[in-house]
């Protein structure tokens, strides 16, 4: 399982260089770079398995909806490349795939991503009324790995996706 990135909440107009390189290193880049020291191990394994760890904002934009620019094009591009992967290491029987955590409750502090009263009104906009929990994204994973399901991109998010898609129809031209 690959699992790297953080929060950078700079507006995209103001995003400079260097962040968006760090983003593109930390996530997309140290991804590819464990994939491939992994590939010697998973090509002797007997049901090899990637999962990465994506992020919802690479889906849900809006002026409503906390932003993070240069971690979502990351994990946008991290999205494409375990696609990609899936295809290409197919014919060696390497599964790859990926989660997309909603909004999850985690331990606060000077990691969060949100204030309490953020992650409090984030929550409020899962249909399931509240954040995921870890255990619950942990799951997933666990699926995803076990049945080696690959080439999916799969939503863990209290149903956060298919209710922002859903008011983003509802606010578009009338058909």
């Amino acid at each position: 399982m690959a699992n790297a990135g953080y929060a950078d909440r700079t507006p995209a107009a103001e995003l400079d260089p260097p962040a968006l390189d760090r983003a593109h290193r930390t996530i997309l880049a140290g991804f590819h770079a464990l994939v491939r020291a992994a590939l010697p191990a998973l090509r002797m394994a007997e049901r090899p398995a990637i999962v990465a760890v994506s992020a919802f904002g690479v889906h849900a934009i809006g002026p409503d909806w906390p932003l993070f620019p240069a971690t979502a094009a990351a994990k946008a591009g991290l999205e494409v490349l375990v696609r990609a992967l899936a295809v290409e290491l197919a014919p060696e029987s390497i599964a790859v795939a990926a989660v997309i955590p909603g909004f999850i409750a985690k331990d606060e502090g000077a990691g969060a991503a949100l204030s309490p009263a953020a992650a409090a009104a984030a929550a409020a906009l899962v249909p399931l009324g509240r954040a995921g929990r870890p255990e619950e994204v942990a799951a997933v994973i666990d699926f995803l790995l076990e049945a080696r399901l690959s080439g999916h991109c799969v939503a863990v998010d209290g149903g956060l996706l298919a209710a922002h898609a859903v008011s983003a129809f509802q606010a578009g031209p009338g058909l």
